[in-house]
């Protein structure tokens, strides 16, 4: 689900990487960047979901009180 919201708010993948040693790696690093725009909620909410030890990950009712989604319209 972080790939997936990765890539719907930046318009690519979070980790560009074709050699599995290499992918793995930035996934452990958490190697990854944002566009300059992107708020500190959203870059929350991702990287609570790419976190390397799925044990750590949020779980759906978590996702969902997140602050990112408790934004108003037109702010981000």
């Amino acid at each position: 689900m972080g790939v997936v919201l990765f890539v719907l708010t930046q318009n690519r993948l979070p980790f560009g990487e074709r050699d599995t040693k290499k992918l793995l790696a930035s996934q452990l690093e958490k190697n990854f960047k944002f566009v300059k725009t992107v708020s500190k909620q959203l870059k929350d909410l991702v990287n609570e979901h790419l976190n390397p030890d799925p044990n750590s990950r949020p779980n759906m009712e978590q996702v969902l009180a997140h602050q990112w989604f408790e934004q108003e319209d037109g702010e981000e």
